[in-house]
């Protein structure tokens, strides 16, 4: 059943040392076994940038399936930073989020989803994570509105 469910997928790119940055997403809304069309979005994207020639690897935590996945899924990411060089992680969905700003060296962007940055219990936390700036400069900032090769929106 674990099978079908997983907790913690890692998909590694399979454009290894490929030329630009390399990324990693980190989701709890992409498809598996049990459940093939939930967050094809973010695979279409992930697809996309490989397309591109970008090395993506994916992180999908099954927050869906068990909150202890959430925790299950920093002990996951640590040991993927440990173990490989990022250039930029790109997290959806708060929880997603809260686990890629649990590192400082790699500059992190966040994409809110289905208004979880404007209402409910989690409004706070998600405004609290979209005011950090980590790596980037706002579209405010001309002076230098590129750094290490991504623009920020």
């Amino acid at each position: 059943m674990a099978a079908l469910n997983p907790a913690i997928i890692f998909e590694r790119s399979p454009a290894k040392h490929a030329e630009g940055p390399k990324v990693l997403v980190v989701t709890n809304m992409y498809p598996h076994a049990t459940k093939p069309s939930m967050g094809v979005f973010v695979k279409e994207q992930v697809d996309s940038l490989r397309a591109l020639g970008l090395e993506v690897d994916v992180l999908f935590v099954n927050g869906p399936a068990s909150r202890a996945n959430y925790l299950r899924g920093v002990l996951s990411f640590w040991h993927r930073l440990m173990r490989y060089r990022y250039d930029l992680i790109h997290a959806h969905y708060i929880y997603s989020g809260l686990i890629a700003r649990m590192q400082a060296r790699c500059p992190v962007v966040i994409t809110f989803h289905s208004g979880e940055f404007y209402a409910g219990r989690l409004e706070c936390t998600s405004r609290s994570l979209a005011r950090q700036r980590q790596g980037f400069e706002s579209k405010e900032d001309e002076a230098e509105p590129q750094k290490k090769g991504f623009i920020a929106n």
